[in-house]
């Protein structure tokens, strides 16, 4: 008998709801706090204290998606080993076709949805690109709660500053979170004492920001 590979992992999202013009699957809201966070990629290292994130080159990550049919067993250990998992930060780069856009905001979507259903505590992560993004980079996600940003890598330049600026004030009005993770610099020009009592800002220094300045000591 033939056996047929699951090659879009559907099953993931077995269940869900789906939601928008792109049908993301919905999650549930979340309101937990990490503050001790480690790589995807160091997971082995990982324990009850740690919180998995995913801010690093989409291919420290791949596998996640391209070996969960096989390999979702292993992948469950290891997300129940730990804390909780800020969902795959995967890229949206302005020059990427939308489709492509759009299609990594689904895969983070799908794969908390499988978390979430498998009692893991997640906190979603939210990446935007320019303005066109806005119409389903929001989608699948309640209002209200706790979410994710990645600032490093995102801020250099003016004009990527003013990007992630621009995008930040738009998930503010469209899902009215209560708390924002922010991995990375909090950038220049964002007013976080105008947000006070508004939205509580979280900054987390990125791996690299702590790797220099162990070596500044």
């Amino acid at each position: 008998m033939a056996i047929v590979r699951d090659i879009f992992n559907a099953a993931m999202v077995w269940g869900a709801e789906f939601v928008g013009r792109w049908e993301f699957p919905l999650l549930e809201k979340t309101d937990f706090i990490p503050n001790n966070l480690i790589s995807f990629a160091k997971r082995n290292s990982a324990d009850c204290t740690n919180w998995l994130h995913f801010y690093g080159h989409d291919y420290t990550f791949v596998s996640l998606w391209n070996d969960w049919q096989v390999k979702q067993g292993q992948y469950l250990k290891d997300f129940l080993r730990v804390a909780g998992v800020i969902l795959p930060d995967y890229s949206l780069y302005r020059d990427m076709p939308l489709a492509m856009q759009i299609w990594s905001v689904y895969k983070s979507r799908a794969i908390g949805y499988w978390l979430q259903s498998n009692g893991i505590k997640i906190i979603p992560n939210i990446r935007w690109g320019d303005e066109r993004t806005y119409d389903f980079v929001f989608d699948g996600l309640p209002k209200g709660g706790t979410v994710a940003v990645g600032s490093h890598g995102c801020i250099k330049l003016k004009v990527d500053k003013d990007y992630f600026l621009r995008g930040f004030n738009e998930m503010l009005n469209r899902i009215e979170p209560e708390t924002v993770v922010v991995y990375g610099r909090i950038p220049r020009g964002m007013d976080v004492e105008s947000l006070s009592g508004k939205v509580k800002i979280i900054p987390l220094a990125s791996e690299f920001e702590t790797s220099h300045k162990k070596g500044e000591a």
